[in-house]
């Protein structure tokens, strides 16, 4: 039987590996976490990071790149290779506003639009291909307009335009870096709920017990609240973007589980 999955083993080849890898981890990941499970799974069979990074930049066996550096995930799991770039993306957003209200758009309805584009984006990110997009005119402090035909795009950002508004980001939002996973073609009002700091430090800690304890139940008996109330937070958690991924993908199988897998298969 040793013998048997050995050869099993070895038959798969790297592309298959690096799926199995992913697909262990059960979210988007950057290479680097990656690397390290494979690695786990396949000792006998180590790699680096850039020659992971590489098989996996081939987007073979149902992996794709999500729009954020070095990270992949499943197609399987809903994800998409981004059809544009992001600085394409924000300006059509910022187009499509414009000419439905003739009014500057604010830097909240891109974030909302955003979720029909890309399931995954950097809120440094986003905020960098919005305050620094040579397609767009920014008015007041965080709202925008699109340039007419006529005028002159600037080709270069400043070195010194970057960094004011990596400034500003870092002042504003020491809290999390990105906004994950909102659902496509879904309605996004206008009107975002601001939550008080203390709550929003709540509300994350509870999304990391559940990351530990997989059900609403065991979360529940660690914090002294019903399984509803349990619910009810993390929901709300997800609606205003404060975890780093949504609570359906949060489930994560063992290693040794997926090793079980292998073995069986």
């Amino acid at each position: 039987a040793e013998s048997i999955i050995r050869f099993r083993l070895k038959s798969l080849n790297k592309r298959q590996k690096a799926y199995l890898a992913l697909r262990n981890i059960g979210r988007p990941a950057h290479s680097a976490k990656i690397t390290e499970v494979y690695n786990f799974l396949f000792p006998d069979h180590p790699s680096t990071e850039h020659n992971i990074h590489a098989v996996l930049s081939h987007e073979k066996c149902g992996v794709v790149w999500i729009g954020i550096r070095s990270t992949f995930a499943l197609k399987e799991w809903g994800y998409e290779h981004p059809s544009e770039t992001l600085f394409n993306t924000v300006t059509k957003i910022v187009e499509e506003k414009y000419k439905e209200t003739t009014r500057p758009v604010p830097f909240t309805i891109i974030v909302a639009e955003m979720g029909k584009h890309r399931q995954v984006v950097r809120n440094s990110s986003l905020t960098i291909a919005s305050h620094c997009n040579p397609n767009l005119h920014r008015i007041g402090k965080n709202s925008f307009i699109p340039k007419k035909p006529d005028e002159e795009i600037q080709g270069e950002i400043s070195a010194e335009k970057l960094d004011r508004v990596l400034r500003e980001l870092k002042t504003k939002e020491q809290g999390g870096s990105t906004i994950a996973n909102i659902p496509k073609n879904e309605k996004t009002s206008e009107k975002t709920t601001k939550l008080p700091d203390a709550k929003i430090k709540y509300y994350k800690k509870i999304f990391q017990l559940y990351k530990e304890y997989r059900t609403f139940k065991e979360v529940a008996r660690r914090v002294s609240l019903t399984s509803e109330r349990v619910r009810q937070i993390l929901e709300r958690g997800n609606k205003n973007g404060l975890f780093e991924y949504p609570i359906k993908k949060i489930q994560i199988p063992s290693l040794n589980k997926t090793k079980e897998k292998i073995k069986k298969g």
